[in-house]
């Protein structure tokens, strides 16, 4: 299941919001998953048929600049890294991007939660 709770915006006025939503997001949950993505629902579909058996997928933030996607990637991954070490799965840093940037005009971060 996907669900779309985005804000938008430059992402130095905004990653205290995103922080915020992470860590209550998290609670109550096994585990946790930040990721980006062009397209959402195709991107929950591979992560709902992968082996973690992601229960849900939650669109956080939305923005037309590839660099703060990326961006937001890297601070957030690193701030579940610190705060919640035992539940965030992420394995690489993130913030290497989409292949292709120039084709897309939006671009999007997510949570996955188990």
């Amino acid at each position: 299941m996907s669900e779309f709770n985005m804000i938008t915006g430059p992402i130095n006025s905004v990653i205290d919001e995103l922080k915020r939503d992470i860590s209550s997001y998290q609670r109550k949950r096994e585990k946790i998953k930040i990721g980006i993505s062009v397209i959402p629902e195709t991107r929950w579909a591979k992560h709902s048929l992968s082996q973690h058996e992601w229960d849900k997928m939650v669109v956080l933030y939305k923005s037309s600049s590839h660099d703060s996607i990326c961006l937001a990637e890297s601070m957030l991954i690193e701030y579940s890294k610190s705060k919640f070490t035992d539940k965030c799965q992420n394995i690489n840093g993130g913030g290497s991007g989409i292949n292709d940037p120039y084709l897309y005009k939006e671009f999007y971060l997510y949570i996955l939660l188990k």
